[in-house]
């Protein structure tokens, strides 16, 4: 090739990345597909404008692109690592893994091909492989921190939940400025087995005092009409608005609001949508579609919409708006199902629970916000559907009880295994059986049973199951358990709802905080409270007396549905009115202000 020539291409080569820096990418793509015009095979090029196709939400394109390049340059381990993560973007995680080992062998002593791997890893659910390889990363590059947060999160889900919460204190230490490692410290701190509750709001307040408090400068009066009992136009913040866990408890009281007292709002920041994203969208009034919008871009929308009283549904779990709530577009602004605690922020003024999750006096120091304790239940459940019948007892085959637990992982601490082996231990034949997506990791298996080992339960009373296929066959899973165990100090929500749904009864033990509490006030709405454990030994008891009582087994599994339909945990229409009773209580309040 001509030096002049050679010259060109690397002029548009250096523009195109001039163009990028200035964050002009459309620019920048033109300018590398004026190289390609020029010179198809300019391996430069194809690497680049695949990494720019990838960074753009392009993957196919990326993909093909990349395998371009590097039929070019074949140990080319910057496009390999490319190639790698649009493989990833497209779900082909097994490629990716493939992919990210030849760069390994090729460069052993780079910190990211060992966390490139490790990332992989983490999604096939292999945390147990990933953390050796996160170790590895940090000791090659201490000033790693991207690697030092997948660490947190693996150790902290493997039951490492000291070492996980110091990997995540070193991202926020280190990154001051990073909310969402922030709030995954939160996250971590909330699923302690021995949680201090004071030092949680205490980080909770430092979060919002850190990343929210200056952003108060851009609150600003509204004007919405203060008319006390006029219709209130209320507006639902959420990336959950598929099959996730709050649609379950969302979409009933979406489909039941009335439409003379609430207009409803759906701020929907979606990563997948699904049929019941297709379900929300037509019950709710008005559908707003904010991926990717920034949040003073959303603030705006929402003051356009003369929105009344926002709800959060997210907390701090994965991407949330609390920075956007932080803006306070709405005159009020309510917390709601999502997460079990505080948010921390001055700017949403009330959290909805009620008496049983949060007794007065005793939650209340614990919240930023004003608690309002409705009349009923705080949460109404939408059973799936369709969902398997209800299986016969399986305990009726003469094997002996089958307890259960389907919960995240890093809800079982080793204090909820002492607890279920103690269980296991006075109830003669029994067995356990837990399911959980990253128990596919033989590592993390390894542990889990070498805790219930250390209580006395051998290997073969214990069977571990990694995520079903689809939600309809996890449900199915249950068919093979008699009663399910719940996880303490963190409680099931969504998995105690789908385990009643299935027949068999729940065991839980009561605790001081709402996450501790949740048990009582679902088998409280079904009216089966007696199931709600006070101590260690009442849960023990509890389990092992319904466990010897087979024929009440088999009468509660063939009921439990038609209880379920009767109790205030499927009425969505009175937690509706109860929650519009609320709002108004709330709004009635605002406008009082006004006129002061």
């Amino acid at each position: 090739m001509p030096a002049s020539q050679r010259n060109q291409y690397q002029l548009l080569l250096k523009q195109g990345w001039d163009a990028l820096q200035a964050g002009n990418p459309a620019e920048a793509e033109a300018l590398y597909r004026r190289v390609l015009q020029l010179r198809p095979r300019t391996y430069e090029a194809l690497h680049l404008l695949g990494q720019l196709c990838s960074r753009t939400g392009r993957p196919e394109e990326a993909l093909d692109l990349l395998q371009k390049s590097l039929a070019i340059q074949p140990y080319n381990t910057a496009a390999m690592e490319d190639l790698g993560a649009a493989f990833l973007r497209l779900g082909r995680i097994d490629e990716a893994e493939d992919l990210y080992r030849r760069v390994l062998a090729l460069r052993p002593a780079n910190a990211g091909s060992y966390f490139n791997l490790a990332l992989t890893l983490q999604r096939k659910g292999f945390i147990g492989q990933a953390i050796p390889l996160l170790r590895k990363a940090l000791e090659l590059n201490p000033n790693m921190l991207e690697a030092a947060f997948c660490l947190g999160g693996s150790l902290n889900e493997s039951g490492h939940e000291d070492e996980g919460i110091a990997m995540f204190r070193r991202v926020v230490d280190n990154r001051p400025q990073d909310a969402p490692a922030h709030s995954n410290l939160l996250f971590a701190m909330l699923y302690h087995s021995r949680p201090d509750e004071s030092a949680l709001l205490q980080e909770h307040q430092r979060w919002a005092q850190r990343h929210a408090q200056p952003l108060a400068a851009f609150i600003r009066p509204h004007d919405n009409d203060p008319s006390p009992d006029r219709p209130l136009r209320v507006g639902y913040l959420s990336g959950d608005f598929w099959e996730h866990a709050v649609s379950f408890f969302f979409e009933g009281l979406l489909e039941n609001h009335d439409p003379a007292r609430v207009e409803t709002f759906c701020y929907a920041d979606l990563h997948r949508q699904d049929a019941v994203t297709e379900r929300l969208q037509a019950k709710a009034a008005h559908w707003r579609d904010i991926r990717g919008q920034p949040d003073e871009s959303i603030a705006a929308a929402i003051r356009n919409d003369k929105i009344d009283i926002l709800v959060d549904l997210a907390g701090h779990s994965t991407a949330h708006h609390l920075l956007l709530f932080a803006r306070k577009p709405a005159p009020l602004q309510v917390a709601y199902i999502g997460y079990p605690a505080t948010t921390g922020l001055a700017a949403i003024d009330y959290r909805i629970t009620d008496a049983l999750a949060d007794p007065p006096a005793q939650t209340d120091p614990f919240y930023t916000e004003r608690l309002v304790r409705l009349d009923r239940p705080f949460l109404c459940y939408r059973p799936p559907d369709p969902a398997p019948p209800v299986s016969p007892l399986p305990a009726e085959s003469g094997r002996g009880v089958t307890f259960c637990s389907f919960n995240a992982l890093a809800k079982i601490r080793r204090p909820t295994v002492e607890l279920w082996g103690r269980t296991l231990a006075a109830v003669h034949n029994s067995r356990m059986l837990i399911k959980a997506p990253r128990l596919r990791d033989d590592i993390t298996r390894a542990a889990m049973r070498s805790w219930f080992n250390n209580v006395g339960i051998a290997d073969d009373r214990i069977e571990f199951l990694p995520g079903t296929d689809t939600f309809f066959d996890h449900l199915a899973t249950y068919h093979r358990a008699d009663i399910a165990l719940d996880t303490f100090p963190y409680h099931g929500t969504t998995t105690t709802c789908e385990a009643l749904w299935m027949g068999l009864p729940v065991i839980s033990l009561t605790g001081n905080t709402h996450r501790s509490r949740v048990g009582l006030d679902l088998l409280s709405a079904i009216g089966l409270p007696e199931f709600a454990a006070s101590s260690p030994d009442h849960f023990v008891q509890t389990a092992a007396a319904l466990a010897a009582d087979l024929p009440r087994l088999r009468s509660l599994r063939a009921s439990m549905r038609d209880r379920l339909r009767a109790s205030p945990l499927l009425d969505c229409k009175s937690l509706a009115a109860a929650v519009e009773s609320a709002y108004r209580t709330m709004w009635r309040a605002w406008c009082y202000l006004q006129r002061a």
